[in-house]
């Protein structure tokens, strides 16, 4: 196996755009036959930088945009809603599942917000379709509505930055003393739709 570093213009269900270090001919090659993807949409090349110029100098002729800025948060996210924590399905067939990922601004465009790295987080449609064009904490407050005595909702994204940065300082990762205990809820997937 002789695996090169290709620069790939378009998210597959495997790969999203950018650099990988691959061979040809067991892992591109079939992912791109199968979803009858061009193989201009990717270039041979021998090194990363090679790829990586190649993948910035032809950003121009990259489609599918959300779906690699979609990929990387929900690989970040474990895979998960960043509100609820239900596994993803990040093979966008033609027929729409309530499962799939799709990319959420914590801040509605329509109201300021950025397509940054700070602004977006991957989850289902339910939770997307649920916050609508509410910032996060209005969100919060409009489920929290819904459980008199609760205080705090804590989202799946939430937590999971809690757990990283513990693990990261070497400390346990006790959920104790990230949810408040009797005044919170956590992350419930049932919660996330009006």
């Amino acid at each position: 196996m002789s695996k090169k570093w290709y620069g790939l213009l378009v998210a597959t269900q495997s790969y999203a755009a950018g650099a990988h270090l691959l061979d040809w001919e067991l892992d591109l090659k079939p992912e791109l036959d199968l979803r009858r993807i061009s193989y201009a949409a990717a270039k041979k090349a021998g090194t990363e930088p090679e790829a990586l110029k190649w993948v910035r100098d032809n950003s121009h002729r990259a489609y599918g945009l959300d779906g690699p800025e979609r990929e990387r948060h929900a690989r970040a996210q474990g895979g998960r809603c960043w509100y609820c924590g239900q596994v993803l399905n990040m093979n966008r067939d033609a027929y729409p599942q309530p499962n799939d990922a799709e990319l959420e601004h914590l801040t509605p465009k329509s109201r300021g917000g950025g397509q940054t790295v700070t602004s977006c987080r991957t989850c289902n449609n339910p939770a997307n379709g649920g916050k609508g064009n509410r910032t996060l904490e209005e969100y919060r407050a409009s489920l929290l509505g819904r459980f008199p005595g609760k205080t705090h909702l804590h989202f799946y994204g939430e937590w999971l930055r809690h757990v990283k940065e513990r693990a990261a300082l070497g400390q346990p990762t006790d959920a104790q003393a990230f949810v408040r205990a009797g005044d919170a809820l956590a992350f419930p997937a049932e919660l996330l739709t009006d």
